[in-house]
């Protein structure tokens, strides 16, 4: 009997370091970012991807879900995993 391996994506950020980069580049990159956690062939919404930005900007700590992947702000730090 083989063993099973899990393998999990996880990708932190630092809010001050990747979110003070221009809007286009936090965008792109977050875009490509859910794309390969959620094993996705095509991008989430840009409507959605603009409104997650806007809570990871605005609020201390939160908790969603979009494109197959759960965005979690904890303090300082954005956690990306799949759901």
């Amino acid at each position: 009997m083989k063993p099973i391996v899990i393998t999990t994506l996880i990708f932190l950020f630092n809010t001050n370091s990747f979110f003070s980069q221009s809007n286009e580049v936090v965008f792109r990159s977050l875009t490509e970012v859910i794309k390969i956690v959620g094993k996705k062939y095509y991008a989430v919404r840009g409507k959605k991807i603009d409104k997650v930005i806007d809570l990871i900007n605005t609020k201390s700590s939160f908790k969603v879900t979009l494109g197959g992947c759960i965005i979690k702000k904890v303090n300082e730090t954005v956690i990306l995993s799949k759901e």
